[in-house]
């Protein structure tokens, strides 16, 4: 991250930065939640039963119930798979973003001299690659 102005690598300050980067996350975040939140207090309560069973993929369920009513059963359906699509896309780009920062956090520890050098090596896209193996290779 950039430096705030007036600071140093010996004491940096990255605060600046950082809030530009954190707070429309945050905002995001709540808008969302508070937009889900409404959207499922807004189904019937003769629902309740549908509602308890569908629990685990709500936001499926809400996009098929949203999607019957304001188009058509058919469109409720399909509106419901892609939400259902999206959702798993997301979770696994999350999980590679995980993924990614545990090899930079272990080939950085490695460069620290706090894991063991042969986690510094580079494969030819300059991706340390002993931690892409997993945990059972060094068993």
């Amino acid at each position: 991250m950039k430096l705030n102005p007036g600071t140093t690598p010996d004491k940096p300050d990255v605060s600046i930065t950082a809030k530009r980067a954190i707070w429309p996350v945050a905002i995001e975040v709540v808008l969302g939640t508070a937009l889900l939140g409404w959207a499922m207090l807004s189904l019937p309560s003769a629902m309740s039963d549908q509602i308890k069973d569908r629990y685990a993929d709500m936001l499926r369920f809400l996009g098929e119930y949203y999607g019957t009513l304001v188009v058509s059963p058919h469109f409720g359906h399909v509106f419901g798979v892609v939400i259902g699509l999206v959702v798993g896309l997301l979770l696994l780009s999350a999980v590679n973003t995980a993924v990614g920062a545990m090899i930079g956090l272990i080939y950085m520890l490695a460069r620290d001299r706090e894991m063991p050098r042969q986690f510094t090596k580079l494969n030819s896209h300059g991706v340390p690659w002993q931690p892409l193996l997993g945990p059972s290779f060094f068993r």
